[in-house]
C-alpha cells in the first residue's frame, strides 16, 4: 500500500518510519488528497497577483548570478546581465548546495558548516509529463500507478536510469472539474529519474541545457507517453509539446 507514496518523498517503505507511514496513510484515507482549484499554476498565479497587489515587483527571465554579502549581511543579488538588485532580506528558493556554495560563496562560512553542506545527499528525483488529452478519463481513478517493483527507486538512488516499469498517474481533471474542457482531460505521469544521470543528462558546460540534453529528455518523454497510450486506450494528446 505504501508503494504509491515512494514518489512523494523518495524513500522505499522499508526506509520509512512506521509512524510516518501510518500518518500518511491515515491522512489520505481520512482527509483525501487535495489539489488547489485550477491547478498548481493557478496557485502560483494567485501568489504572484497578491504580491504585486501589495506593491511588489516581479522580474521574469532574470537569472541570479550571485548573492551579495558584506560583513556577514546580505546586500542584494547580482544578475547574469550585470544588474544588481539591493534588499534588506532575501529568500532563496534554490537548493541548499547551490545557494551556499555558489550564490553566497564558500568564503562566507566556516569549515564545519561547509563540511556538513558538502556531505548532504541528493534525494531521489523524478521526471514528470503534463499532458492534455482529447479523451474523457472520468472512468479512471484520479490516482493510480503502473507497476509495483521497488527496483525502480533503488536504481535511481544509485544514479542509474531505471526501466520505465513503474509510473505514477494523476488525473487532476477528475478532481477539479474546472480543468475539464469539452470532455477532455489533463494527465500527469511521473517516474523516478536521477538528476545526475549521464553527466546530468548530457548537460553542457556549467550544466547548460544543450540540444543533446533536451533530446535525451524528449526520448524519455516519448517512452512514457507510449506506456500511457497502452494503459489509457487510444490516447490522443492535444498538446503538440511535452513539458518536462
Amino acid at each position: 500500500a505504501l508503494n504509491l507514496f515512494c514518489f512523494w518523498f523518495g524513500a522505499t517503505p522499508n526506509e520509512m518510519s512506521a509512524t510516518m507511514g501510518a500518518y500518511i496513510l491515515a491522512a489520505v484515507l481520512e482527509e483525501g488528497v487535495w489539489y488547489p482549484r485550477g491547478g498548481m499554476q493557478a496557485f502560483s498565479n494567485h501568489l504572484a497577483d497578491y504580491y504585486v497587489s501589495k506593491g511588489g515587483t516581479i522580474s521574469y527571465n532574470a537569472m541570479v548570478n550571485k548573492i551579495l554579502i558584506r560583513d556577514g549581511k546580505v546586500l542584494g543579488v547580482k544578475l547574469e546581465d550585470g544588474r544588481t538588485i539591493g534588499c534588506r532580506y532575501l529568500i532563496a528558493n534554490s537548493d541548499v548546495k547551490k545557494t551556499i556554495l555558489d550564490y553566497v560563496g564558500k568564503e562566507n562560512f566556516d569549515e564545519d558548516y561547509l563540511k556538513m553542506i558538502n556531505g548532504l545527499e541528493q534525494t531521489v528525483t523524478g521526471i514528470m509529463l503534463f499532458l492534455g488529452l482529447s479523451k474523457d478519463l472520468s472512468n479512471f481513478p484520479s490516482h493510480f500507478q503502473i507497476g509495483k517493483s521497488l527496483k525502480t527507486l533503488e536504481m535511481a538512488k544509485r544514479g542509474q536510469l531505471p526501466p520505465l516499469d513503474k509510473i505514477a498517474i494523476r488525473i487532476p481533471s477528475n478532481i477539479d472539474r474546472s480543468l475539464k474542457n469539452d470532455g477532455r482531460a489533463s494527465l500527469i505521469a511521473f517516474t523516478f529519474a536521477p538528476y545526475n544521470w549521464e553527466n546530468y543528462w548530457h548537460a553542457g558546460p556549467a550544466l547548460q541545457r544543450t540540444e543533446e540534453y533536451h533530446r535525451y529528455k524528449e526520448d524519455i518523454a516519448k517512452k512514457i507517453k507510449t506506456i500511457n497510450y497502452e494503459v489509457v486506450t487510444r490516447i490522443n494528446p492535444l498538446l503538440p509539446r511535452v513539458y518536462i
